[in-house]
């Protein structure tokens, strides 16, 4: 009798016990519940945004740089056309023709390497002195056929109109060539001398009459 109550207490401790184990296996876990962490931003270095925003305006620069190259290259052709053009005219005499081209050459100076805006610099010289030997030239020979009239009107007397136009010649004196200027100084002392000569010349006195 005490074996059996023994036996029987054992088997209810066994039932007990497994219907412990079941029900832990039937009640499910509950899950942890994560802790929330804030999302870290990735830092994306500063530089890596910089040179992909770059690339295109270095592209547009190198772009640039070979546009105004070009166009230094063009001017720098024209210009070494327009100076040759200059200095043709200057030589034949087309002074007017050789400073529109230079006024061409002056508005394209600035893109043009220096030694070419020397040259353009000696272009205008060149043509100021032209300019000049022309003027005096031309003056040289309007004096020339004027004083070939102060001459005639020497010999025909009229020296009043010689002396007037002789001293309009005089006035232009300092644009004259030397040997116009010796010229004119040659011609006022013939006219002094026929002014001297005219004035010596006695009139016939007139014979005494007797009353």
């Amino acid at each position: 009798m005490g074996r059996h109550k023994v036996l029987s207490l054992f088997f209810v401790l066994c039932v007990a016990l497994a219907s412990g184990c079941r029900g832990k296996e039937q009640t499910p876990k509950q899950p942890e519940k994560p802790t929330e962490v804030e999302p870290v931003k990735a830092k994306v270095p500063s530089a890596a945004p910089t040179v992909v925003d770059e690339a295109p305006a270095v592209v547009d620069e190198a772009a640039r740089a070979n546009e105004v190259a070009r166009a230094n290259e063009a001017a720098r052709v024209k210009a070494e056309a327009l100076l040759a053009s200059v200095r043709q005219k200057i030589i034949a005499g087309d002074l007017d023709g050789a400073a529109v081209d230079l006024e061409a050459l002056d508005v394209i100076k600035g893109s043009l390497p220096a030694g070419m805006q020397d040259e353009i610099d000696a272009a205008h010289t060149s043509l100021d002195t032209a300019r000049k030997a022309q003027e005096s030239l031309q003056a040289g020979k309007e004096a020339d056929s004027l004083l070939a009239r102060i001459v005639q009107m020497i010999k025909d007397g009229n020296l009043d109109q010689a002396d007037a136009q002789l001293k309009t010649l005089e006035a232009k004196m300092g644009s004259l060539p030397q040997p116009m200027q010796d010229r004119v100084k040659a011609a006022r002392n013939a006219l002094e001398a026929a002014k001297a000569a005219k004035t010596t010349i006695k009139k016939p006195e007139l014979p005494s009459m007797q009353l």
